[in-house]
């Protein structure tokens, strides 16, 4: 890129960065299976009965089990070391074991061979072959996996603060996705709302979207995320010989004027060089975003890396209880949410909102070319966020660079 064509950004101190196709080689310091020492999500804990079940995470193949008399749930690698067969196709025939369907070499759930069924009691490989194990805890209707070495940090430390806290309500969504995890974490770039969701609904009927905006961001107390700030923008503007953006056609303003759509703004910051900004969205290590859609409701979107060109994406729709209710507000409160859970949430915002909405995204994300990027402005967030990369938790197999 030439330095006369470098885009440059503002920086939330005021001074200016500009940005290079060396920037845009960063994404290579990302795994291209995620960060391994991190707690994920796997899946709902209600989707895990009887039967082990197989779940690929960071590209490990892994079988998911329970205990069937303390209804404890464990992880292991789901290769059986024998003759490679899927544990998760094979049997609990003792409590709080897994056995092969190859050949019965049968696990505990620390992962110890305790019996190769085929051999008898005395077979000799007994006590010498163990299997790998990764800790799992049952959190807020979902099961964690640790993918890391070593001794798991508290679950807590990983999640989103809306989803930790028990008081919150939450609505989950979970698709898997034809595209690798990091260009759908980094969907939380500086600006495509009103393009790629132009003809959104129901978007297009209760919200209007900035014309543009600049934005920039600004690191997270604790240095492991960063928080994007719309810092200049306009709700209409004029293209020298285009026009004017964005023009909508007549029953599209009747719709906004019936609907009294408002223009998306978010909540205000203040910025190291004394200005002011609107928070935009929120991004943290290993790969969660948060978007705050309301003053009481939060958008939690995480990818969860399955191999190099498959992402298990989940979306959470949390809601936040208002500590300023009246009793009487908070029984209504319990009565809305009660009738959002059985009602509004599966026939209506599933579809709408996650499912169209969030769509559009999946579409445009499963459709991209692997090439060479030439950045502008507003992508400065996304550099940031590939520079983060040095920041996160090392083990001996969360190597970076991979591609």
């Amino acid at each position: 890129m030439a330095d006369g064509n470098q885009a440059t950004r503002e920086t939330s101190d005021g001074t200016e960065e500009k940005l290079t196709t060396q920037f845009a080689g960063l994404k290579n310091q990302v795994p291209v299976l995620g960060y391994r020492n991190y707690w994920y999500p796997a899946i709902p804990a209600g989707k895990l009965g009887k039967n082990p079940q197989h779940i690929k995470l960071l590209g490990d193949d892994v079988v998911l089990f329970r205990d069937l008399t303390s209804r404890t749930t464990y992880a292991m690698a789901d290769s059986c070391p024998h003759r490679n067969a899927s544990l998760s196709e094979g049997n609990i025939f003792f409590p709080g074991t897994l056995s092969c369907p190859y050949h019965g070499w049968t696990f505990d759930t620390e992962g110890n061979l305790v019996a190769v069924l085929t051999e008898g009691p005395d077979c000799p490989m007994v006590g010498k072959v163990r299997q790998r194990t990764y800790p799992v805890r049952e959190f807020r209707g979902f099961i964690w996996i640790w993918m890391g070495d070593g001794e798991p940090v508290p679950l807590e430390e990983d999640l989103p603060p809306e989803i930790s806290d028990p008081a919150n309500t939450l609505f989950s969504t979970i698709e898997i996705w034809n595209a690798n995890w990091r260009p759908v974490t980094e969907n939380t770039d500086g600006y495509h709302a009103p393009i790629l969701h132009y003809n959104a609904m129901p978007r297009v009927l209760f919200m209007s979207w900035v014309a543009w905006r600049r934005t920039t961001y600004v690191e997270t107390e604790d240095k492991l995320g960063l928080t994007f700030v719309e810092i200049d923008g306009e709700d209409k503007t004029h293209y020298p010989g285009l026009g004017g953006w964005p023009e909508y056609p007549a029953w599209k303003m009747f719709a906004k004027k019936l609907f009294r759509a408002k223009t998306a703004r978010g909540r205000p910051i203040n910025l190291p060089n004394g200005k002011t900004g609107r928070i935009t969205e929120d991004i943290h290590l290993p790969g969660w975003r948060r978007v705050r859609v309301r003053v009481h409701t939060v958008l939690i979107l995480w990818a969860v890396p399955i191999d190099q060109h498959t992402t298990r994406h989940f979306l959470w729709d949390a809601v936040l209880p208002d500590p300023n209710r009246s009793p009487i507000g908070h029984a209504v409160e319990k009565l809305r949410l009660v009738i959002f859970r059985y009602l509004v949430y599966p026939t209506w915002w599933r579809w709408a909102y996650n499912k169209r909405y969030v769509g559009q995204d999946r579409k445009v994300l499963e459709s991209l070319y692997d090439g060479d990027e030439y950045l502008q402005g507003n992508d400065s967030g996304i550099i940031a966020w590939r520079r983060l990369s040095a920041r996160a938790r090392k083990g001996q197999d969360n190597a970076t660079g991979q591609s």
